[in-house]
């Protein structure tokens, strides 16, 4: 397995709310890429950690190469919060799990692990 973040953009948000409703001065926007040059069967790990946050309130995640085949097979990635894992699906109904390098990006929020900027 190898995967590497590569972080494009981040951003303060205004202030907002944690997970209990408490207000928080540290939300976060975070853009950039997932290049994944091998996969270890199947969920790929990616916590929040990883993109230098707390936690995450909205991730969303994009296949780069979004279409698999002649035929046009759609690829999809979606994260597991349990897990903490990200998979790439073809045709919505198969984990990829071929060697092939993949570029998956993503847009993700949460509270940052740096330290607050009051706005």
């Amino acid at each position: 397995m190898s995967t590497s973040v590569r972080v494009r953009f981040r951003d303060y948000l205004k202030p907002g709310r944690d997970a209990n409703g408490s207000p928080v001065q540290n939300k976060e926007m975070v853009v950039g890429r997932l290049v994944v040059t091998s996969f270890n069967g199947g969920g790929e790990g990616l916590t929040p950690s990883d993109m230098g946050l707390e936690n995450f309130d909205y991730l969303q995640l994009s296949v780069e190469d979004g279409v698999g085949s002649k035929s046009g097979e759609p690829r999809t990635a979606t994260f597991s919060h349990t897990a903490q894992e990200f998979y790439v699906f073809q045709s919505n109904s198969t984990a990829l799990t071929s060697a092939k390098d993949w570029n998956v990006n993503f847009v993700a929020v949460g509270n940052s692990l740096r330290a607050p900027q009051f706005l």
